[in-house]
């Protein structure tokens, strides 16, 4: 019996990753392309950004090889809170 209060995750470990931060596929929207060059920072409150690094961070501990996107968003995030 699950007794956790946490959801239950039964699919692929993939899809743990990106229920904790998933990288945006650029074709879909502009909203997904702006995200994925990181054009979106610059609208974020500070507040935001703060938060934006916490889920970056929450991936990057449970993947062991993020995507190049995930690190370059790290640093984009750390940029931006300047």
């Amino acid at each position: 019996m699950y007794t956790s209060s946490l959801p239950r995750f039964l699919g692929s470990r993939q899809h743990r990753l990106d229920f904790l931060y998933k990288p945006p596929n650029p074709l879909v929207s502009l909203e997904q392309y702006e995200k994925f060059t990181h054009a979106d920072l610059r609208r974020m409150s500070r507040a935001l950004l703060k938060r934006e690094l916490v889920k970056v961070k929450m991936r990057l501990i449970y993947d062991d090889n993020p995507p190049s996107w995930i690190l370059k968003r790290l640093d984009a995030v750390r940029e931006a809170l300047k």
